[in-house]
């Protein structure tokens, strides 16, 4: 009955801490509007644009001067909808992913203590550089999400022989490589840490 207690009282910490960081990151997104800076910025915008129609999207003479990942440009392609409003929809997703991130990062500590899963979701959530990676337009934060969530499921895989959970574990995976091609080396390494903790 303690242990539980307890738990839930940790859960309450991260949850509040997670809930105040969000509070705050939507604060400074609507203040920085629709402003953007950087020209990393400007080509993930650029290419967004090319996700309106299969044809633009994969034309030869797209690739001619262009060697960007698609996936990032594909996550801000569904919030054109928004129109002029495009980047501040994507800033609001992003201080969701920012909190999924924290709670994910805990719930990865939870299997050392439920105080290092409490401490790490809240140092996560009140990190500038999550707070950055709100404002920013930029593929880290979506990168982030889907290596960790990628990991949490591996391991729950792992856990439980859940083919459902592998599915989508190697989903996420792929879809990590398609926001950053680099991420393979991430994904080599966490796939190698799930199969040796299996054996």
């Amino acid at each position: 009955m303690q242990g539980l207690a307890s738990r839930s009282r940790s859960n309450g910490i991260r949850f509040t801490a997670v809930a105040l960081a969000a509070v705050l990151q939507i604060a400074t997104v609507v203040y920085l509007g629709t402003s953007v800076s950087g020209g990393d910025a400007y080509t993930y915008i650029d290419l967004a644009d090319d996700w309106r129609s299969l044809s633009a999207l994969v034309a030869p003479d797209a690739f001619e001067s262009n060697f960007w990942p698609a996936g990032y440009p594909g996550f801000l392609a569904l919030f054109s909808w928004a129109g002029s409003g495009q980047i501040l929809a994507t800033r609001f997703a992003q201080v969701a992913l920012a909190a999924a991130v924290a709670l994910m990062a805990g719930r990865l500590a939870d299997r050392v203590s439920w105080t290092a899963g409490t401490v790490t979701s809240v140092v996560v959530a009140i990190s500038p550089t999550a707070l950055w990676a709100v404002w920013a337009i930029g593929y880290e934060l979506l990168l982030g999400f889907l290596l960790l969530a990628g990991l949490l499921l591996a391991l729950r895989a792992s856990d439980s022989g859940s083919r459902f959970a592998a599915l989508f574990a190697g989903l996420l995976f792929g879809l990590a490589l398609l926001v950053q091609f680099r991420s393979l080396l991430a994904v080599i390494a966490l796939v190698g840490i799930v199969s040796f903790r299996v054996r």
